[in-house]
C-alpha cells in the first residue's frame, strides 16, 4: 500500500470522526430544522470561499459554467438531506440516528448499479448484507418499543437515501478541476435552497439569534460540514464508492459515546447488535484491497 493510499485512508477516518459530532450539535440547538440546515450550509460556503477563490485563479481556464451548474442539483439533494437528518435526530436517540444515516452500504449498491452498472466484489456484498440486517434489527425493535423513536428512525432512513445519492453525485462530478470548486458553490446552493423553503415551515430566518445558537451553527458548519463532508467528497473521488459507504458508519461509535456524556442517552441492546453487524461489514470490506482507485482530482 502506497503512502498516497494511506493518506487517503487517514482522511476518510478523519471525516468519520468529524461527522460524529453532528447529531450532538443538532440536539443542542432549539431552532427549527430548516434554519439549522440553512445556516449550517451558508456558513460552510463562506468558510470555504477563500479556497474557492484560490482554486478559481489556478483553474480558471478549465473551470466552466457547466461545472458551476453541475453543483446545483447536488446542493438541492444535500439541503433535503440536512432537513430530514436534523428532523430525524430530534425524534430518536443520537446513536440510532447516526447509525441509520451512515448505513449507506444498504442503498449505495442500487445507485452504483443503475447509474454506473458497477458490480460489487464479494467482500462489499457481504458488508452490504450485514448492514441490511443491522437496519432491520434496529428499526424493527424500535417500532415495538417506542413509536416516537420509530418515526425518527424512518425520517433518518429517508435522509440516508438522500445522503447516498449526494455522495454518488460527488463521484459523477469528479471532473470538476478542484474539490473546492465543487464544494463551496454546492454548500451555497444548498443553503439558499433551504432558505427558500422556510415559508413552507412558517419560520422567519431574519431574526436575532442567541449567541448559543450562533456557536452551534458555526460548529456544525466547521466540523461535520467543512471538515467531515469535504473529506467524504474527496475520498469518493479516490476510493471505491462502496468501500467509503461501508467505512463511514464507524462514526456511530463516537456519536453514541458523546450522546451518553451530553444527554445521558443509553442505547438499547438493538443498537449494539446493529453496531456489531456494521463493524463486521466494515472488516469484510477492509479485507478486499483488489479494487483500483478511481482516477480523479488529486488536489484537496
Amino acid at each position: 500500500m502506497t503512502a498516497k493510499n494511506l493518506t487517503i485512508y487517514g482522511l476518510l477516518f478523519a471525516g468519520v470522526l468529524a461527522c460524529s459530532t453532528s447529531a450532538i450539535l443538532i440536539k443542542s440547538s432549539t431552532e427549527p430544522s430548516i434554519l439549522v440546515a440553512a445556516f449550517r450550509l451558508l456558513i460552510a460556503s463562506i468558510l470555504l470561499s477563500p479556497f474557492y477563490l484560490l482554486a478559481l485563479r489556478k483553474h480558471r481556464a478549465r473551470y466552466t459554467r457547466s461545472h458551476l451548474r453541475a453543483t446545483i442539483w447536488p446542493g438541492v439533494i444535500l439541503g433535503l438531506h440536512f432537513i430530514t437528518w436534523i428532523t430525524g435526530v430530534r425524534y430518536t436517540l443520537v446513536a440510532n440516528a447516526t447509525l441509520i444515516v451512515t448505513m449507506t452500504p444498504v442503498v449505495m449498491p442500487f445507485f452504483l448499479y443503475f447509474l454506473f452498472r458497477q458490480k460489487l466484489t464479494r467482500a462489499e456484498w457481504l458488508g452490504t448484507l450485514l448492514a441490511v440486517v443491522g437496519v432491520l434489527v434496529l428499526t424493527g425493535f424500535d417500532f415495538r418499543f417506542s413509536p416516537q423513536h420509530f418515526r425518527g428512525d424512518m425520517i433518518c432512513l429517508l435522509s440516508l437515501v438522500l445522503l447516498t445519492y449526494y455522495l454518488v453525485l460527488a463521484r459523477i462530478n469528479r471532473d470538476i478541476p478542484s474539490i473546492w470548486l465543487y464544494l463551496a458553490p454546492l454548500y451555497f446552493f444548498a443553503g439558499v435552497f433551504c432558505l427558500l423553503l422556510t415559508p413552507l415551515f412558517q419560520v422567519n430566518p431574519f431574526q436575532v439569534y442567541p449567541w448559543r445558537e450562533i456557536v452551534i451553527f458555526l460548529g456544525l458548519a466547521l466540523i461535520p460540514t467543512v471538515i467531515g463532508h469535504s473529506l467524504f467528497n474527496y475520498c469518493m473521488r479516490h476510493l471505491p464508492s462502496q468501500f467509503v459507504a461501508i467505512v463511514t458508519p464507524g462514526e456511530f461509535i463516537l456519536a453514541g459515546i458523546l450522546a451518553y456524556f451530553f444527554f445521558r442517552e443509553v442505547p438499547r441492546w438493538t443498537f449494539y447488535a446493529a453496531g456489531l453487524l456494521l463493524l463486521a461489514g466494515i472488516l469484510a470490506a477492509l479485507k478486499d484491497q483488489s479494487r483500483q482507485f478511481p482516477s480523479g482530482d488529486t488536489e484537496l
